[in-house]
């Protein structure tokens, strides 16, 4: 069984109050396909297959586990945050 890694992406940075967002997955690399997969190393279902591509030539596995981790994050993503909260800083009155 191959060696099961992990990688993180920051979804919204941390501002003020607001500690931000992160998303995370585990990935594994066997014979250059990249796999998103949970923590006992099972394949991560997409429709009939899984997150899964093949590695281009000299490229990092912990970058296209990355990028995967994003269309996963986007593909997923259920309504939009058009109203979420907007954190300004304390400017003072003008």
């Amino acid at each position: 069984m191959a060696e099961i890694k992990r990688v993180t992406i920051q979804i919204r940075r941390p501002m003020g109050d607001d500690a931000g967002e992160a998303d995370w997955c585990s990935y594994t690399v066997e014979g250059g396909m990249v796999t998103l997969v949970d923590d006992a190393g099972k394949a991560l279902p997409r429709g009939k297959g899984a997150w899964s591509r093949k590695l281009r030539e000299g490229e990092d596995a912990e970058r296209a586990a990355r990028e995967l981790l994003w269309a996963r994050y986007r593909a997923t993503k259920r309504g939009s945050d058009f109203n979420r909260r907007l954190n300004y800083p304390d400017l003072g009155i003008v």
